[in-house]
């Protein structure tokens, strides 16, 4: 693109009916960005080579040596404007209006940005070679509408699957009779709500549906609704309207999920659903038409690099040397909460290859998040190294459905170019197909998306910042802002194993007729039986199995949820008890109940072969004395052991 001239810019006798920009059209790279800016602008604006003799002709007061000089913007008031102004005025006819406002209101922002048109404009080439070779060929614009469509339905999946996880655990966990009765959680908060005389903040501060009802019935119709408006997604039904609704479902179980559902793929699943509202504006017909919001479209990619640079930088800040000396993945699958058969092996593998798959992981969260901010094929390259790491963390781990959750957040690295080319002409023809629905009414104009674009950004970016331990006072009003957006979790900070276990305490719950004999329960999928094969269940999460993990690591003072458990044991509560694989004491309960700690460490090749076992278990000590149930059905505690 031509550098322009500092010539006032002469009045139109006869101004064009449309705004119109006039550019070199045997420039490869204007004809670039032209095709770039009719993208955005659609019909608002017209476009004319200056090759186009009836153009110049028809507006002779632009001398033709300007016209070579630089692109030009001829508006309907007859001002003619050239340079970076004209670029920043063809943007904001799209509806992008923040660069002529800086140009016209920050001193020194159009000579910087005339300076820096100048230097593109005189690098032309060099600059259509850069270009070509990060963003691929002039000629093609990508478009995002199939590969938009493609994520809905995936985020679509990842909700059927946590809602349907949770519905078989729900009665269990959360029911009147469950663990953590979500009834008695809301009670306990309306009291202490009510001593501090607080009203309808509550509903900000705990934003659930139960305090509606919170019965086993209303949990059970809840997760079912959910299930529900995941098939509708899925069909591509009201997309705007269900992603709400499955954001607003599942934000009232982790309100009041305490201590099972305070994962962080939880908030991640409700911070992705937040940010896929406005993916598409809102419609009366059921399928999106329009190509999705390009703001839409990046505030999911930064998530994405909000969520694996994060995931690298507190590793590194931890201090923790198994992270330092790359020997962290040498203990990491046999000490993880819920390992799988794959991670059996991958624990045989030699120290030095446990190191470079360091090595590699650590490139892959903090240097490759970086490209996901960059044009199209830097998103590319970003793109198969962390699906590669993904796929490899979800065979040798369970980790609910967070891995298939940032592999769907990848998805919007790829346009429907590249989509096309990975699916196959066969799968694309059967997901590509379009509506000829005509759209009858819209919601969430381009100016609610920016502003939601611009609040997203502030946070994420405060969130990265305290992630360094930098807390400069200028920050305090950000941080306050967070503060009070928190119970939505929906704007969250991530980061997985910033300090590695490197030994596994395994809790054994046994239980007892006589307090002399006792009988162990069996878990469904945490490590148990020596001789039982670690299985891979996600997306499925088992929450129990996995917050017996977390328990392990600490007392069972610190975790009354525990002693919750015990007590429906006693009591052989059925909701609970299906939770498990084996119930010793299915037709009678147990009068004692105690749990004991062991270390778990699995077998080496030699054993597996000859022993068929896949852990060892060695180091009993006791976890929690024999508790029994008084004649008020309060726990009590008996110094009888073993």
């Amino acid at each position: 693109m031509p550098d322009p001239t500092t010539a006032k810019a002469p009045s139109l006798a006869n101004p064009p009916k449309k705004p119109l920009v006039i550019y070199d059209g045997d420039c490869g790279f204007c004809r670039y960005c032209i095709l770039r800016w009719e993208q955005l602008t659609h019909d608002r604006v017209d476009y004319r080579p200056l090759q186009d003799s009836t153009t110049t002709e028809r507006f002779p007061e632009v001398e033709a040596s300007s016209l070579e000089a630089s692109v030009h913007f001829l508006d309907t008031d007859g001002q003619v404007y050239q340079g970076a102004e004209a670029v920043f005025r063809t943007y904001a006819a799209g509806g992008i209006q923040l660069p002529l406002t800086c140009c016209r209101k920050i001193p020194g922002f159009r000579s910087i940005t005339e300076l820096g048109y100048t230097l593109v404009a005189r690098n032309r080439m060099g600059v259509s070679w850069l270009t070509r070779l990060l963003a691929g060929p002039l000629n093609e614009i990508p478009e995002f509408q199939v590969t938009a469509m493609f994520f809905l339905r995936s985020l679509a999946l990842i909700f059927l699957v946590a809602f349907g996880s949770l519905l078989v655990q729900v009665e269990g966990l959360y029911g009147e009779s469950g663990i953590l009765p979500i009834h008695d959680y809301l009670t306990r908060v309306t009291a202490v709500l009510d001593s501090q005389n607080i009203t309808w903040d509550r509903f900000r501060l705990v934003p659930t549906l139960f305090w509606c009802g919170a019965s086993t019935t209303a949990l059970k119709v809840t997760a079912i609704a959910g299930m529900g408006c995941s098939l509708a997604l899925l069909l591509g039904l009201y997309p705007g309207p269900m992603v709400f609704l499955l954001w607003t479902l599942y934000l009232s179980f982790v309100s009041v999920g305490q201590s099972f559902l305070s994962f962080q793929w939880d908030t991640l699943l409700l911070e992705t659903a937040f940010l896929s509202m406005f993916l598409f504006p809102w419609s009366i017909c059921p399928k999106p038409l329009r190509s999705p919001s390009l703001l839409g479209l990046w505030l999911l990619r930064f998530l994405l690099f909000k969520l694996m640079f994060a995931s690298g930088s507190v590793k590194l800040l931890s201090q923790d040397t198994l992270w330092h000396n790359l020997t962290a993945l040498s203990v990491h699958y046999q000490t993880q909460p819920l390992p799988t058969m794959l991670g059996w092996y991958a624990h045989q593998l030699p120290l030095f290859f446990h190191q470079a798959s360091c090595v590699v992981m650590f490139a892959i969260e903090l240097l490759l998040p970086f490209l996901m901010l960059g044009p199209r094929r830097l998103r590319l390259w970003a793109f198969f190294p962390n699906v590669a790491l993904q796929v490899v963390i979800l065979i040798t781990g369970n980790y609910g459905f967070f891995n298939w959750l940032t592999l769907a957040l990848c998805l919007t690295l790829l346009d429907d170019t590249t989509l096309k080319s990975i699916l196959g002409k066969v799968r694309w023809t059967i997901i590509s197909t379009p509506s000829n629905r005509p759209s009858k009414r819209e919601y969430f104009y381009p100016g609610t998306v920016r502003l939601v674009f611009a609040v997203t950004i502030l946070l994420s970016s405060f969130q990265l910042v305290r992630t360094f331990r930098i807390n400069p006072s200028w920050l305090r009003p950000i941080e306050q802002m967070q503060t009070w957006l928190i119970p939505f979790r929906s704007n969250n900070i991530y980061g997985l194993f910033a300090v590695m276990t490197p030994h596994r305490p395994e809790i054994t719950i046994q239980g007892s007729r006589d307090g002399e004999t006792w009988q162990d329960y069996v878990f469904k999928h945490k490590p148990g039986p020596t001789n039982r094969m670690p299985s891979i269940i996600a997306p499925h999460q088992p929450r129990l199995d996995w917050q017996m993990w977390f328990a392990a690591l600490g007392s069972c003072d610190r975790n009354p949820w525990f002693v919750n458990l015990c007590i429906r044991l006693l009591e052989n509560n059925s909701s609970v008890t299906r939770l498990l694989q084996y119930n010793p004491f299915a037709d009678t309960p147990p009068k004692y109940i105690r749990a004991v700690l062991h270390t778990y460490e699995f077998t080496d090749l030699a054993t597996k072969t000859s022993l068929g076992t896949w852990w060892q278990r060695k180091d009993e000590t006791l976890y929690m004395p024999p508790i029994f149930l008084s004649e008020s059905d309060e726990p009590s505690a008996t110094g009888r052991s073993q």
